[in-house]
């Protein structure tokens, strides 16, 4: 009987070692006002982004979020007013192509971009130009997708963390996510 309840803790205790979940929470600001949440949970092939309207305005507007990237497969579920809309695949990089290029970020490690630096790549089905600016202490990833709706990506990540503490999405809306610390 000790045997065995010996042999479940184990397993218990590896599985929750491979299985170690990273939440990172941003806020959102369109044109320096703050607009809302942002958070990205990161768990071995599964990403999931979620975002909220907050604030003043809410009063305005409404609006969330939920992409979710599992080994592969999306799906974006957005909402805005009353209105519900499901997108999955290609679809999104249409609606909304700074999600996938987000998922590649947090997938890959930093290292793998750096090589890329100044060369054009497919993420998805959208060709994105690649350049990385090194200033003192941080790294800023600049992703220009080609034909696109959004302009401008960009991640400052610190010489010392793997996550971005800021991101820059240049587009219809310009919109800064900086991370809660």
């Amino acid at each position: 009987m000790l045997k065995n309840f010996f042999i479940v803790f184990a397993v218990l205790i590896v599985s929750f070692s491979y299985a170690k979940s990273i939440k990172l929470e941003y806020t959102a600001y369109i044109h320096g006002i703050p607009a809302g949440k942002t958070t990205v949970i990161i768990n071995n092939n599964k990403i999931e982004v979620k975002g909220k309207t907050k604030g003043l305005i809410n009063i305005f507007y409404r609006y969330e979020f939920h992409f979710l990237f599992d080994n592969g497969k999306m799906k974006l579920i957005e909402k805005e007013g009353k209105k519900k809309r499901i997108y999955e695949g290609q679809q999104i990089n249409k609606k909304k192509p700074w999600l996938p290029l987000l998922v590649s970020f947090f997938k890959e490690d930093k290292d793998y971009f750096k090589k890329l630096d100044g060369k054009t790549i497919k993420i998805g089905k959208k060709l994105i130009k690649i350049s990385i600016i090194e200033k003192n202490g941080e790294d800023v990833f600049v992703f220009e997708p080609l034909n696109s709706k959004t302009k401008k990506i960009s991640f400052f990540v610190k010489k010392n963390s793997l996550y971005p503490y800021k991101i820059e999405i240049i587009g219809k809306k310009d919109i800064i996510l900086e991370r809660d610390e």
